[in-house]
């Protein structure tokens, strides 16, 4: 009797510790998964009160190949109020290339008789006379709103898309602004090209000859663009408190390409690249990457040297001049007072 009772303890404890431990292993590997799992990102875009988006088609992610990735989902809320981009993560490369397109297929629509137009983005609490970069590397959780300005004295600024050889490689886009705006321009992904940089900025003259922002793209060798991939999203529309989606809706950019077009563009109008020509990698110069913002402004002047360098060195010169003037009026008086000391001495003797 006591034997059979200590048996069936000993089973009982050895079926609780199996069970334990098996508990415990899953509950490891459900840890494991969990840490192993890569943290995503959500970038919000809010259309704000003087228009409405019409629909995703304008923003493009280039996800930067960390594993994980490739789950990028865009979605526009039933009133066009606000786009959200989730699934991201550190390193992806997001682009509201055209956001500043007016008229149709404009990503963003206003009235008909709307005194309004689209200046760009801005981070969300930040004035609206500052206008943030539309093409941006993620690093965390950030919202945009459009940024609007009222129509005055407006003229067209033009942006080209060419290689370092001068042949276009997408269709140039024309938008409009008030002289004095600096818009801030993002460039188009074109694959296996880079540009000179993801976003220009000028400050817009009353000659429109003068308002031109082009991108310089460079071939990238097989291995770099590889790395890259385009997510176009799903381009899903949520319904407000419903949760619900549906096909989204727009054009995107005014006279703007997509990136299939941009990609035929470059195939038929880069003279001199024809289906043919072979490139080694060898001969792919190597670059550090595209900056993040170039002021075209500051190319304009020789040597880097801007009109605000020139007005600060015209300052400096002036006081120096000034300075100079002053130091040699006190050597002259002191000169003219010990003579005149010289004098009366000598009188005195």
């Amino acid at each position: 009797m006591i034997r059979r009772r200590f048996l069936t303890g000993f089973l009982t404890f050895c079926l609780l510790f199996q069970s334990a431990s098996i508990t415990g292993l899953a509950a490891d590997e459900a840890g494991t998964e969990q840490k192993t799992e890569p943290y995503t990102y959500s970038i919000t875009f809010y259309a704000g009160n003087q228009g409405a988006f019409a629909g995703t088609e304008g923003i493009t992610v280039v996800e930067s190949g960390a594993p994980g990735g490739g789950k990028v989902e865009k979605s526009l809320r039933g009133d066009g109020s606000a786009i959200t981009v989730k699934g991201l993560q550190a390193g992806d490369q997001v682009i509201f290339s055209g956001i500043q397109s007016q008229g149709e297929g404009a990503p963003v629509t206003l009235g008909e008789d709307s005194p309004y137009y689209v200046r760009g983005l801005r981070k969300s609490g930040y004035d609206n006379d500052t206008v943030a970069a539309p093409s941006f590397m993620v690093e965390q959780d950030q919202d945009y709103v459009v940024a609007y300005g009222i129509k005055g004295e407006m003229v067209s600024y033009v942006i080209h898309y060419q290689d370092t050889e001068g042949n276009t490689l997408a269709p140039s886009r024309t938008f409009y602004g008030n002289v004095g705006d600096r818009p801030v321009v993002a460039f188009l992904y074109i694959e296996g090209y880079e540009p000179q940089a993801y976003n220009l900025t000028k400050e817009l003259s009353k000659n429109e000859a003068e308002n031109v922002f082009t991108f310089v793209y460079s071939q990238v060798s097989g291995e770099g663009a590889a790395q890259e991939t385009v997510d176009e999203g799903t381009g899903t529309t949520a319904a407000e408190g419903e949760g619900g989606q549906g096909a989204g809706t727009g054009e995107g950019g005014t006279g703007g390409a997509g990136t299939e077009d941009a990609a035929e563009a470059a195939g038929e109008d880069a003279g001199g690249a024809g289906e043919n020509a072979e490139i080694g990698d060898e001969e792919i110069p190597l670059s550090e990457g595209p900056e993040d913002l170039v002021d075209l402004d500051d190319e304009d002047t020789p040597l880097g040297f801007s009109l605000k360098d020139l007005d600060v060195a015209t300052n400096m010169l002036g006081a120096l001049v000034v300075g100079v003037s002053g130091a040699a009026a006190l050597v002259v008086l002191l000169v003219i007072l010990v003579k005149r000391r010289r004098a009366e001495a000598a009188k005195n003797n």
